[in-house]
This record gives C-alpha cells, structure tokens and sequence, in this order.
C-alpha cells in the first residue's frame, strides 16, 4: 500500500480539466469511486497498482 500526498491529487485535479469522472477513469484504468475518494481525500493510502495508474497517466498528459 502507498499514500499517495497532496502534490499527486493536485496535479490529477489540474490535468482532468473538464473531464468527468467516467472519462478519468477511463482513461487512468482506476475505478471512478476510488478515483472519487482519492480526489476528495477520503482516501490517502492506495494499492501500488493504483498508484502507479496514476503516475503512468500523470506522464503521459503533462
């Protein structure tokens, strides 16, 4: 398990504009309730897998 901090979500939030939900979690591969609860911080510590969804997708669209 990882905790993913503030910087990560911060940057999530910027680079999803004015996608929904649905469509990050299309696009990420994450489930849209976990993305939920990892963007409105109810959840801080997330599967490696997860983490790493994140992180590949962050690369890509930066």
């Amino acid at each position: 398990m990882i905790e993913i901090n503030q910087e990560i979500i911060n940057a999530v939030l910027r680079h999803k504009g004015m996608m929904t939900m649905k469509n990050l979690s299309k696009s990420t591969g994450i489930n849209r309730y976990t993305l939920h609860d990892i963007l409105t911080n109810e959840r801080k510590i997330v599967q490696k897998s997860t983490y790493n969804k994140l992180i590949t997708w962050l690369a890509k669209n930066s």
